[in-house]
């Protein structure tokens, strides 16, 4: 029984400690602050480890998580429904993006990808046939 105990502590006690972080959120109407501030410690200035800001794009809002030492480590796009408003269901998903980027690393978010440059390669002129 005891090292069922101690085996619980063991793996409970790395979760216990992993909501220390501390975050600035930009501006302070940030729709994320209800949720995040539920799980990490949101601060108005001094020592952060992350600042999670919100900007208006065209068609919706942008947010981005960039950590203390300058790193950005996620840039989500959600789109605005018909009040205006970010959804409920995209602002779940765009916490769980902005957790997972500031306690685990760099994300993908679904915001506007890097497109390739093409690049049309001519074939070069041929001035003796061949069968």
């Amino acid at each position: 029984m005891r090292r069922l105990l101690l085996l619980t502590v063991l793996l409970a006690a790395p979760a216990a400690f992993a909501t220390g972080e501390r975050v600035v959120l930009t501006p302070s109407s940030n729709p994320l602050a209800e949720t995040l501030c539920f799980s990490l410690n949101c601060v108005k200035g001094g020592s952060r480890e992350a600042v999670v800001a919100m900007r208006p794009v065209k068609g919706g809002v942008e947010f981005t998580v960039t950590m203390a030492n300058g790193q950005r480590r996620l840039t989500h796009l959600s789109r605005l429904n018909g009040n205006g408003k970010v959804s409920s269901t995209d602002l779940v998903r765009a916490t769980s993006l902005v957790l997972q980027a500031i306690e685990k690393g760099p994300v993908q978010g679904d915001g506007p990808q890097p497109t390739a440059k093409k690049t049309s390669r001519r074939k070069p002129m041929r001035l003796i046939a061949h069968r």
